[in-house]
């Protein structure tokens, strides 16, 4: 059966997310009555890397942070998270810039793969600059299948929401404040990033909403991700993870977790370990963990192009 249309992102991560959610209660009770435990949890989100491709507002293009900036020469354990997320946001400020900016019909080239319950699914994906259409070919990793192009129209649903249109996104990402305070405050409470939170929500949903944005948006302003990584520095029970992280593809990094009273829901961002540029998100550990991750946006001249240099998935 082929993928859901990728433009109705946000509406199938969140119907994921519940089924996920619901499918581990269900077993994890189960188990629970055999050992006692409860299972973890993760469901399957795609993820973006944050300094990436163009700035509407300024005609620029950013280059990932993970390939320059500062990089950070202590252990992750010895530092706290105000210090790891300063550092991200430095990396993002100081990203390279190149002077093209997106021309006539440019389109916007990623990579994808999501893993629950133990499968992964890679999809590539061609999102038309403008917003206008999509292409996808979906099917598991080097397994030759479901390999066919397909070139859809943008619902125009999607485009009032992030993820929508890489023209956008830049747009609406370059708008928010740089000060942290506000840039969370805009972040949670504008309906282009998700319905609007409230002070019941708790702090994980803040830490979740800026996962959601950073994996989902296809045109992030450098400024914009520096604004988030400090935004993220605010939220309350965050802590760095005490032992290396692995990401959908495989890249080791360092992760930040919104603490919660039951872990199968806690919260993973997952940072390249010097840079600590993102790299991907994960819902839980244990059993049921589930994870995604993508490659930096690129330029491309069409759907089914791919970049002269393709995107490398080691870490930074």
């Amino acid at each position: 059966m082929p993928p859901a249309p990728p433009d109705r992102e946000l509406h199938r991560h969140t119907a994921l997310r519940a089924f996920v959610l619901s499918e581990i209660e269900h077993s994890g009770a189960a188990a629970a009555r055999r050992t006692g435990i409860l299972g973890s949890v993760l469901t399957s989100r795609r993820t973006v890397m944050a300094a990436c491709a163009a700035a509407l507002a300024t005609g620029v293009v950013a280059v990932n942070a993970a390939n320059g900036g500062v990089r950070s020469t202590a252990h992750p354990r010895t530092q706290t998270v105000a210090q790891v997320l300063e550092t991200a946001a430095r990396n993002a400020d100081d990203s390279p810039r190149s002077p093209a900016a997106p021309e006539g019909d440019a389109w916007v080239y990623t990579v994808t793969t999501n893993c629950k319950f133990g499968s992964c699914f890679e999809e590539r994906r061609w999102d038309e600059y403008s917003g206008a259409r999509f292409a996808f070919k979906s099917g598991q990793p080097n397994a030759g299948n479901d390999d066919d192009l397909r070139i859809q129209k943008t619902n125009l649903a999607a485009l009032s929401h992030i993820g929508g249109s890489p023209r956008r996104d830049a747009y609406e990402l370059g708008k928010l404040p740089a000060e942290p305070s506000a840039a969370l405050r805009e972040i949670t409470t504008d309906r282009y990033f998700g319905t609007p939170l409230n002070a019941g929500d708790g702090p994980s949903k803040q830490f979740e909403r800026i996962a959601t944005v950073f994996e989902t948006s296809k045109a992030m302003p450098p400024r914009a991700a520096a604004a988030l990584y400090r935004a993220m520095a605010l939220i309350p029970n965050i802590t760095v993870v005490d032992k290396p992280v692995k990401d959908a593809f495989g890249r080791t990094g360092t992760a930040i977790r919104a603490d919660d009273a039951n872990p199968s829901r806690q919260v993973y961002i997952i940072l390249a370990p010097k840079t600590y540029s993102y790299l991907g998100w994960q819902l839980g550990d244990g059993l049921f963990i589930g994870k995604s991750a993508r490659t930096t946006p690129e330029f491309v001249d069409g759907p089914g192009l791919e970049p002269s240099q393709p995107a490398k998935l080691s870490a930074a």
